[in-house]
């Protein structure tokens, strides 16, 4: 579980920092409303980061599947992918 958060974290504040140097070198200054925006927006594009592994390590956990994670993410993959 507290892979599951630090993964989570680090690629939110990943993409925020990135979206927020792109925005302020195209922009100039940020202004609330463009900080709340891009804080939405990396919540939405760390969950294309965070969902697999948090399948997989679900996955796991209750014994619907087994290996390493990689085994079982590509056994997802393979599958039809993460809403299988």
């Amino acid at each position: 579980k507290i892979m599951q958060d630090v993964v989570r974290s680090v690629s939110f504040f990943f993409v925020f920092a990135t979206l927020k140097k792109a925005y302020k070198k195209k922009f100039g200054r940020i202004g609330v409303e463009a900080n709340l925006a891009l804080g939405y927006l990396s919540a939405i594009l760390n969950l294309f980061v965070t969902m697999p592994v948090e399948v997989v390590n679900t996955r796991v956990i209750t014994g619907t599947s087994s290996g390493s994670a990689i085994k079982v993410l590509r056994e997802l993959l393979q599958g039809g992918g993460i809403s299988q």
